[in-house]
């Protein structure tokens, strides 16, 4: 299904090139760079996949990927076919809150929704959520995962405050940010606690929880997970 509103909405979708022993390190511990890598870009272009076919490209939405490749050297980095309705797009520079800034006003400054690839099971009406709450103004929307920091932040303006003094990449993250938009006077919408895939435990979960999945996309990135890690979800 389609979402579709009266609002222009940007839909970004923020993650790191896929260069091995660079990329989800703390998969190292039982598996390969090359594995981790591959793991990476496996989830995604399943949420490239799942959140194209929730928002679509039409008038309301804009999709947008805005690859972090600042450590990766020319040539070192497996190349990531994007297509329409996907744009790709520059990530700027200096730490997370620097970069989802630019971006932010890259797109316009307007309703965006901020979403990584660490989630890709999602549920879709979730996601199709996030944008219902953005028809309200001066609203960010936060969605928490189990280590303290959030699997998407949606916001129906840019406002600086939101991405100032946080200690991005820590379990404070998302304590932390809505404090932030409550100092800044905004509401603050809650998307549903989900999980993210940072750890081999993390993976193992996710794979359990593709071992029942219908949807065509997450389908495919249980196939791959497969491939990838040797054998079945244990």
């Amino acid at each position: 299904m389609v979402w579709s509103s009266s609002a222009h909405v940007a839909v970004v979708v923020m993650a790191k090139a896929a260069v091995p022993g660079r990329v989800k390190t703390r998969l190292c511990s039982r598996f390969s760079k090359e594995q981790a890598a591959a793991i990476h870009l496996a989830m995604l272009q399943c949420t490239l996949a799942r959140v194209g076919d929730t928002f679509g490209y039409n008038t309301s939405h804009s999709l947008h990927l805005s690859i972090d490749d600042s450590m990766a050297a020319p040539g070192e980095a497996p190349p990531l076919q994007v297509t329409e309705p996907w744009q790709l797009i520059h990530q700027g520079s200096g730490d997370l809150g620097r970069r989802l800034g630019f971006v932010w006003r890259l797109v316009g400054g307007g309703p965006t929704i901020f979403l990584g690839s660490d989630s890709p099971d999602v549920p879709a009406w979730a996601l199709r959520g996030i944008q219902a709450a953005l028809e309200q103004s001066q609203i960010i929307v936060l969605g928490p995962v189990e280590d303290g920091g959030f699997w998407t932040m949606a916001g129906s303006q840019y406002d600086g405050r939101l991405l100032e003094g946080i200690d991005w990449g820590t379990t404070k993250v998302y304590d932390q940010t809505r404090r932030a938009a409550q100092n800044a006077g905004l509401t603050i919408g809650e998307a549903p606690r989900w999980y993210d895939v940072d750890t081999p435990e993390d993976l193992e979960a996710l794979r359990r929880r593709l071992a029942a999945a219908s949807d065509d996309a997450l389908g495919r990135l249980r196939d791959r997970l497969d491939e990838i890690c040797g054998g079945t979800a244990p």
